[in-house]
């Protein structure tokens, strides 16, 4: 909004210009470093702990001690189980690295519709090819397929249709 204006003002007057540079420019203080590159996870990472405008190096700290849970967090929804997490504070950013481990594949996925949705040819089951065997886990894919099924049952009047069981499971020795 604030480029919006100044980009109308500075074509109707361009004595506006010199006040741009004295707006304020806030840079954002986190920094996510990933060992190797892994932009998916950088852009996750930094969703999870949000931006970090303007704090002082005490708030920084606080702030570091959440972030690697909220890191884990964000590693673990794209399927990273065994990610080694640590931070840094400097007077100016907190740094996270991180170096995600192998992830976590599926081995075995089951999805199905039973009762009288079943029998109706109209009610499909969703792409399922991010969750096939040996693809990695990804908590958004599970999600969306989820989500297919809920919004289908609610297209055809399955109102009281509901999950039986739903889980993912992770073997203690991927995690």
């Amino acid at each position: 909004m604030l480029a919006f204006a100044a980009m109308r003002v500075c074509r109707n007057s361009w004595g506006w210009l010199l006040l741009l540079p004295a707006l304020p420019v806030f840079a954002d203080q986190l920094r996510v470093l990933i060992t190797p590159n892994n932009a998916a996870l950088k852009e996750n990472v930094e969703g999870y702990i949000g931006a970090l405008n303007d704090l002082p190096r005490a708030e920084l700290q606080r702030l570091a001690r959440t972030a690697v849970a909220q890191a884990r967090q964000a590693a673990e929804a794209l399927g990273y189980y065994q990610a080694q997490i640590d931070t840094d504070v400097s007077d100016t950013a907190l740094t996270v690295r991180i170096e995600p481990g192998v992830p976590v594949t599926l081995r075995t996925v089951t999805v199905r519709i039973e009762g009288p949705a079943a029998e109706q040819p109209e009610f499909s089951l969703p792409d399922l090819r991010e969750l096939r065997r040996g693809a990695r886990l990804h908590h958004g894919h599970y999600e969306q397929v989820k989500r297919h099924i809920e919004s289908q049952a609610a297209r055809y009047g399955y109102f009281s249709g509901r999950f039986d069981r739903q889980r993912v499971l992770v073997g203690a020795g991927q995690r």
